[in-house]
């Protein structure tokens, strides 16, 4: 977003602002907020949930020495028109406020933090140096974790941002947040550390420290020992996790965001090291606590209430079929934010009601990319089957991140997940998906116990709101304990839109056994 060329933003120039020796132009210009609606930016892609039906049958195939192993199986999904207050109410119940960090870059109430901070937010509330302001967002870039904030405020203390050429290895670092764990204290956490590397990925330079990064911690400045801004603390970066080891977008990814919304730098080439004191007095009036009211599918999210029904056959499956009727809440671009299925696919690909909801971009950007946490449970099968049938061990979803079953194991994990348009027609866009989930554990050869990559297409009808086909190709690899040994293997997952007239053939042929002619007479 950029800042509207033909408006001023004040009635008379004002001077430049010098504080601490440093110096920085005013605003002259008003700022374009960003829009946060509902549908998002004009192009973006979108789910029509309202009063809708439509199927998919599914496809998952791998094979071990030979052996040729499938699922087979459909899904029919239905929006709920009719007001479900029991699920509404524990919809509501989710997360609607967050909290973070962010930091003044200009005197005149710009502050920078994370977009996973701000991300759905209905009101946006800043408390700085004991005052409390309503905020606007002003630019938002998820790829790069970066928002810019603007609170009504001026002759605030800034935090000058440090040039590219300013940021060495092992360069000593102070990581500033506000905590959850001191929520009602004035004093403000502080992590020290150091470079350690950097990391250079498609959307921004990041920096990776010998800090661990929180939650909490996000949207906090990364400092120097002369209180500039290296870099800002961010989650979202996070491939696999190494102890006492975080992540920081660095200070020039934030410069050229700033640019981009005209917004002055404020910058300082002294090398002088502040003392203790020197450093409070210059940062601390700068740190913002980032307060967020939110609908927690997206901007403005409204509720879609969705049932759905599905079917599953596995070969050398005990289990004569694997049903399941079940609904979830999903927003306009396929965020799941309450989900009440257990039934998953094989080899850890998610829960078989997620077949078809691909994560869109809000905004319409070209290409975007989502993260998630979960918990991986630990198979309980160890016997020597495994070699003849990995699906009896390879099998389940994941979990979301509540309370585990005491009885089980549990492996955290990351999942990354990046998307970019690659054609386009008058009603298909072709979107290439990669995606990646690493368990944060190690196993034998320093290896994690579960890491899945996954590579594919999915088409996705614009005027009529949904997906019609999608194909991935997965490798598997994960750890098998009674031989001591990690075993791979390759996987296709593939599904498409069924009409009306397949899909009750489809249904009937599931019933009476003869499904796999039906897949491989049309082409699956």
């Amino acid at each position: 977003m950029q800042y509207e060329q033909d408006q001023i933003a004040h009635a008379k120039i004002k001077p430049t602002v010098i504080q601490n020796g440093i110096s920085i132009e005013p605003l002259t210009r008003k700022a374009h907020l960003f829009p946060l609606t509902n549908e998002g930016e004009a192009g973006a892609l979108a789910y029509k949930w309202q009063d809708f039906y439509f199927r998919y049958d599914l496809k998952c195939t791998s094979e071990i020495r030979g052996l040729n192993l499938d699922t087979i199986g459909y899904v029919n999904y239905q929006s709920n028109s009719t007001q479900d207050f029991a699920i509404i109410k524990e919809f509501d119940e989710i997360e609607k406020t967050r909290s973070g960090t962010g930091f003044v870059v200009h005197p005149e109430g710009i502050i920078v933090t994370s977009a996973q901070i701000v991300f759905g937010a209905n009101r946006i509330d800043v408390e700085l140096d004991g005052i409390e302001y309503q905020a606007d967002i002003i630019g938002y870039n998820p790829n790069s974790d970066l928002a810019v904030l603007k609170i009504q405020a001026e002759g605030l203390t800034f935090i000058p941002i440090a040039e590219a050429n300013q940021i060495e290895l092992a360069e000593e670092i102070r990581v500033l947040r506000h905590s959850l764990s001191n929520a009602l204290e004035e004093e403000l956490e502080i992590t020290a550390g150091t470079v350690t590397e950097f990391v250079e990925e498609e959307e921004a330079r990041l920096l990776q420290i010998d800090a661990a990064i929180n939650p909490e911690d996000r949207g906090g400045p990364v400092l120097d020992n002369q209180g500039r801004v290296l870099g800002v603390a961010s989650t979202f970066h996070r491939g696999e996790e190494i102890p006492n080891t975080g992540f920081a977008i660095a200070a020039e990814t934030v410069s050229q965001m700033l640019s981009d919304l005209v917004i002055p730098i404020a910058q300082s080439n002294s090398e002088t090291p502040l003392n203790e004191m020197e450093f409070n007095k210059r940062t601390k009036p700068a740190i913002a606590r980032i307060k967020v009211q939110a609908a927690t599918g997206g901007f403005r999210f409204v509720p879609n209430i969705v049932n759905y029904h599905s079917s599953m056959d596995t070969t050398g499956s005990k289990r004569e079929k694997n049903r399941e009727s079940s609904r979830m809440v999903v927003d306009a671009y396929g965020k799941i934010q309450l989900h009440k299925g257990q039934e998953g696919l094989p080899y850890r690909l998610g829960s078989i009601g997620k077949i078809g909801l691909e994560r869109l971009s809000q905004t319409g950007e070209k290409e975007w990319k989502t993260e998630e946490e979960t918990l991986i449970a630990e198979s309980e099968v160890t016997s020597k089957w495994f070699l003849v049938n990995p699906g009896l061990v390879i099998s389940g979803s994941q979990k979301k991140l509540t309370p585990p079953d005491k009885l089980k194991i549990y492996h955290p994990a990351v999942i990354r997940t990046s998307y970019k348009i690659v054609s386009k027609t008058n009603n298909s866009t072709k979107v290439e998906k990669k995606y990646s989930l690493i368990t944060l554990d190690k196993k034998t050869g320093n290896k994690p116990y579960l890491e899945i990559t996954g590579k594919g297409t999915f088409e996705f009808n614009k005027e009529e709101g949904y997906p019609t086909t999608g194909t991935m190709n997965y490798k598997i690899t994960q750890y098998h304990k009674p031989s001591n040994r990690h075993i791979t293997l390759p996987v296709t997952l593939n599904y498409a839109y069924l009409e009306f007239g397949e899909e009750l053939k489809f249904m009937t042929a599931m019933n009476n056994g003869t499904a796999r002619e039906y897949v491989k007479n049309v082409g699956r």
